[in-house]
Formats: structure tokens, C-alpha cells, sequence
């Protein structure tokens, strides 16, 4: 059993973010449905990493010995991290025990790299064994995750769950936040919002127009959970509310950044350029009664 006596980790060793990035373009695809235990590394008090040949697990006790057993409130979710083998290397420089350092911090926040979950995941045990490196890893069920669409009620505490949200995700980056009138006047307005089990994943704003119009504002997604799908169950769940009221197009203002998201299904942008909360903007709009009714389910995988 080796033990690592160093809590801080050597900087000198620290992977740069250009090399990391450069690093992580020539590694192979991760496996889907099967690998093998390749490290074990348990946090022992003290703040020591001890790396066990072999060990006994439970679902009571998790990796006997670890951080999560002496935790006061233990997710029995959260028992066990797992990390991808090459992804550490790079990361540690070839040294697992070895600190990350901030670049490697960014390098894993990565808002594009998250569906690659490069930070690790967590597993529960179910059963009890032993385990130790080369033993065979195999995936036998994939839990099917479903999103909960539905519209909340303006003044309720699921809409001001979203308009934290919405601050957070679209104002905070900026610098600025909502003024009190801008959500008094979004009483009349429908609030959408997505959730994954209890939790509030993605929401955004539609605003009665004229003319049977109606203008999708406010789009935001929780950014553990971006690049996953949530923005498209969205928009097709706002499509197809919309449509169920009588609206025949839907009209936004895309952040530039966004607007080869929504050409992706379907809006096209008219007019000019312009700026809007200190970043370039398009209007964009869709004809919603030739646009065939689609997957916008009350329910949406």
C-alpha cells in the first residue's frame, strides 16, 4: 500500500491549459459498455491518499476507510468517485497523487467538455465484494433521464426559482441584473421551465404578442447541465404551448453566439444587427402553423 504524504501537490508539475486542451485532442474515445479498474485511491485521515492493491467494498460502508464514511450527511449517491484513467494522467501529469492546479480546474469546467463529465461521476454499491486494479468494469442498464416540461406561475416560488436562474445564467456574466419593474411586467407573460426529477434544469420566457405572435425570451440552462439536450426539449415544448394557444410564429432576439442553435431548428433572422443588454443580437422568427407539430411533449426524453 502506498501512501502520499503530500496534501498540497508540487505546481512545478502542473499541466498548462493549452497543454491540456492539446492533450486531451489526441486521446482515444472512452469506452461505453466495458473497462477495467485501473487505480484506487482512498482519502484517509489527515488528508493522506493511500492506493490499496485490493479492498473490500460495502453498501453501508462504501470504500472502507475513505472521506465518505466520516462525512456527517452521506449521499449513499456520492459513496464512490470514478474518473476516467487517461483524463487523470493528463491532468496529474502522469502522477494521479499528485494536485491539479487552477488550469486543470478550467480545463474540466469546460462548459463543452461537461457532457464528457472529465471531473469524474459518482457510484453507490449495491453489493457487496472486493475490488482491486485489472478487475473488469461493465455497464448492464443505462438509466433513461426524462425532462419534466411544464409551465409554473408567475409570483410562485418555482418562478422565482427561475428567475434566479435566468439572473445567474444570462445577467451575472454581464455584470447586471433584472430590475424590479422588468419582472413585474412579466405577470401576463408564460414561464417555462424544465426539471430533472426535483431539480430545475432549464427555463425560459414566451411574451404575448399581436397578431398572433409570440416572442420566446430568456432561455437558460443550468451550466452542469448545457450541450444535453435541455435547450432543444425546450424550444420544441414552447413550439408546441404556443401553437395549442392559437400563435402562429415565434419571434426572438438571439445572442449571436446562439443564433446557429435556433437556425438548427428552423428560425431564420431578418433585419439588421443590433445590441441588446451590451451584446450583438439578431431577431429571428419561425412560422409555427407550416411547421409540422412535433416531439414537444408534455414529457420529453
Amino acid at each position: 500500500m502506498k501512501i502520499d504524504s503530500d496534501s498540497t501537490g508540487d505546481p512545478g508539475r502542473h499541466a498548462t491549459l493549452a497543454d491540456l486542451e492539446k492533450g486531451f485532442r489526441s486521446l482515444a474515445d472512452p469506452p461505453r459498455d466495458a473497462g477495467r479498474v485501473s487505480l484506487i485511491v482512498r482519502k484517509v485521515q489527515g488528508g493522506l491518499r493511500e492506493t490499496p492493491a485490493r479492498i473490500p467494498v460495502a453498501p453501508d460502508s462504501g470504500l472502507p476507510g475513505d472521506a465518505w464514511g466520516r462525512k456527517a450527511e452521506r449521499k449513499a449517491d456520492m459513496q464512490i468517485s470514478v474518473m476516467q484513467r487517461d483524463v487523470a494522467e493528463l491532468i496529474a501529469n502522469g502522477k494521479f497523487r499528485a494536485r491539479f492546479g487552477d488550469d486543470a480546474l478550467r480545463f474540466v469546467s469546460n462548459a463543452e467538455l461537461r457532457p464528457r463529465n472529465l471531473r469524474g461521476i459518482f457510484m453507490r454499491v449495491l453489493q457487496g465484494g472486493e475490488v482491486g486494479p485489472g478487475d473488469p468494469v461493465e455497464v448492464i442498464s443505462r438509466v433513461t433521464v426524462r425532462n419534466i416540461i411544464r409551465e409554473v406561475k408567475h409570483g410562485s416560488p418555482e418562478h422565482a426559482a427561475t428567475v434566479e436562474l435566468r439572473d445567474l445564467v444570462l445577467r451575472k456574466p454581464l455584470g447586471i441584473s433584472f430590475p424590479p419593474e422588468e419582472l413585474e411586467a412579466e405577470k401576463t407573460f408564460h414561464h417555462i421551465a424544465c426539471y430533472r426529477g426535483e431539480k430545475l434544469a432549464g427555463c425560459l420566457v414566451l411574451r404575448p404578442g399581436i397578431n398572433g405572435e409570440v416572442q420566446m425570451k430568456q432561455v437558460a440552462v443550468v451550466p452542469d447541465l448545457q450541450r444535453q439536450g435541455i435547450g432543444q426539449a425546450m424550444v420544441e415544448y414552447s413550439e408546441k404551448f404556443a401553437r395549442d394557444l392559437g400563435y402562429r410564429r415565434m419571434t426572438l432576439h438571439a445572442r449571436e453566439t446562439a443564433m446557429v442553435f435556433y437556425e438548427k431548428y428552423g428560425y431564420a433572422k431578418i433585419g439588421d444587427r443590433f445590441i441588446q443588454v451590451t451584446l450583438p443580437h439578431w431577431e429571428m422568427v419561425k412560422d409555427l402553423v407550416t411547421e409540422k407539430a412535433g416531439a414537444g411533449a408534455r414529457s420529453v426524453t
